[in-house]
């Protein structure tokens, strides 16, 4: 799949994890994986389910997951399913992101620098894209 002898993708990937993760391990630890699981926690999902919802609703179709579900529940969704899924859950969703990010710069995380923040996001950033690339090597190898 990614044309290198497996002992050494396993070396190159866990060597791309373990050298980010060493920060964790100092006495600063707890200070990084906060700022981490923050910007993930909050940031990252809420990225990744207006993504889907824009996948689902604009790409995909919303009718074929309801004819998918409906097929295999027994609860069946209507048709208003698919007005929820193309402009209410993206609308709260990009609600909840501007709302976020407007609290975020009004009154900084925990009231940690801004450079320390910065981290965190960059951090968001790579392991979004560490997401993206992997859905993309993936889908070319189908």
């Amino acid at each position: 799949k990614w044309k290198l002898p497996r002992p050494v993708l396993n070396f190159l990937i866990s060597l791309a994890a373990f050298i980010p993760g060493l920060i964790f391990t100092t006495r600063s630890g707890l200070f990084w994986l906060d700022i981490a699981d923050h910007f993930i926690s909050n940031y990252g999902l809420v990225l990744v389910g207006l993504i889907e919802a824009i996948f689902v609703g604009y790409l995909l179709g919303p009718k074929v997951i309801r004819e998918y579900v409906n097929e295999l529940s027994e609860i069946k969704i209507g048709k208003w399913w698919d007005a929820m899924i193309r402009v209410v859950i993206p609308l709260v969703l990009i609600w909840s992101l501007g709302f976020s990010l407007y609290t975020e710069i009004k009154s900084p995380y925990e009231g940690y620098p801004k450079g320390a923040l910065a981290l965190g996001v960059a951090y968001l950033g790579v392991v979004l894209l560490c997401g993206i690339l992997m859905g993309i090597k993936g889908r070319r190898e189908e």
